[in-house]
């Protein structure tokens, strides 16, 4: 037995039902959309679904997490289970990879979007909707 030996297997999931079963065990990825909103959109309570509960009314679009520091909070499908940690690279409004953590619900959140919560100022279309988003998950839930 040799540890040297040992790789890290990730897992390309293709739907987030696949996601539910392999992300509380195995590292997940997969390729999806992003899409924004802010916290007073219509059906927003400008309170995030997840615990703790965050009021986002005031604009702190950020979460601080103890293992991550200071990173986006995220919408995403029901399956995705509240503080799950993802890394979104191949975005057009960031050359730098963005760090989130799911901390939301939304109506139209289903599959594989994501949606990014922006700021009371900030242009939703810079986001737009990003196709062909990678999504690496770094922490399934709390």
């Amino acid at each position: 037995y040799d540890n040297r030996e040992q790789k890290l297997v990730v897992r390309y999931v293709e739907t987030m039902a696949e996601a539910a079963i392999y992300g509380p065990t195995t590292p997940i990825n997969f390729v999806g959309q992003m899409t924004a909103y802010k916290a007073t959109c219509t059906g927003c309570t400008g309170i995030v679904y997840c615990p703790p509960r965050q009021d986002v009314r005031d604009g702190n679009i950020w979460f601080d997490d103890g293992t991550y520091g200071r990173i986006r909070i995220l919408a995403a499908d029901p399956n995705i289970p509240c503080g799950t940690i993802v890394k979104a690279t191949n975005l057009t409004f960031s050359d730098e990879p963005v760090i989130g953590i799911v901390l939301d619900r939304g109506g139209l959140i289903k599959g594989n979007i994501m949606d990014f919560l922006v700021g009371p100022d900030d242009d939703m279309d810079v986001v737009g909707r990003q196709r062909g988003v990678n999504y690496e998950v770094l922490r399934w839930g709390w």
